[in-house]
């Protein structure tokens, strides 16, 4: 990727020198001070807004990294509510229905002592 990327820059600058060199060919020396002047003070501008737009970019994917972590953090917090409450649901069935046993149990007993 790296290599892929380093590859295309020095394309992107060979075409820019050969663009620079056969605009200036024909020009008298001054106009070709002036003209290369122009062209980096133009590249200096574009690469300072490049730099702003890099700082920018970086900190919005700083910010979407710490959302990131936070909901992740949130979702395994969610997940361990959820656990622990289908734990203390299963528990709670299972104490009822030992509940009605005992209960039944009390009432047939009631019942059978009763006659």
């Amino acid at each position: 990727m790296e290599y892929e990327t380093n590859f295309c820059i020095e394309r992107e600058v060979k075409k820019a020198s050969r663009e620079l060199t056969n605009s200036i060919s024909n020009l008298d020396p001054m106009a070709k001070v002036n003209r290369l002047q122009k062209e980096c003070s133009e590249l200096l501008a574009k690469c300072k807004r490049l730099e702003k737009e890099q700082i920018k970019t970086k900190r919005r994917a700083d910010l979407v990294s710490k959302e990131r972590d936070a909901t992740k953090s949130e979702l395994n917090t969610t997940k361990g509510l959820k656990a622990k409450l289908e734990s203390l649901s299963r528990d709670t069935t299972n104490d009822n229905r030992k509940l009605r046993v005992r209960i039944l149990f009390t009432i047939q007993k009631d019942k059978f002592n009763v006659v």
